[in-house]
């Protein structure tokens, strides 16, 4: 990746794992792809387009006063515990680090991919119900 890129805000979260532009099985997920790509509501990204300070985005469905970013949500909020044991192995969720949730995000494995687009997607309805 070029400095520009490490340099943004926006895709600091995506760079962690993504080096190489090409295929890759996630994107027949449209859950993980939109995840991966960041147009989702989560408070990270909706903050920003808010105009609000990083320190200030907050997840509003837990009491741990963290920032709602994608690894926040996907492996530590205690609101999807039961979601993320229904989906989620347990190895990336026992003591959540950053290399397991680049891990997770790369896998090329088609199940843990379904799993995660189901997770996703459980969560997000959970999160914002229509």
């Amino acid at each position: 990746m070029d400095s520009n890129t490490n340099n943004s805000a926006r895709i600091s979260t995506y760079s962690l794992y993504k080096d190489e532009f090409e295929f890759e099985e996630y994107t027949k997920h449209v859950q993980v792809n939109k995840f991966r790509l960041s147009p989702h509501n989560l408070n990270i990204e909706t903050g920003r387009h808010n105009g609000i300070d990083r320190i200030h985005r907050k997840c509003t469905k837990c009491n741990m006063n963290a920032i709602t970013t994608e690894m926040h949500f996907l492996l530590i909020c205690p609101n999807y515990t039961n979601l993320r044991r229904q989906f989620i192995t347990p190895y990336y969720c026992r003591w959540p680090t950053v290399q397991k949730f680049e891990t997770l995000m790369t896998t090329t494995s088609p199940k843990t991919l379904s799993n995660l687009a189901n997770y996703l997607f459980h969560a997000f309805e959970t999160r914002d119900p229509t």
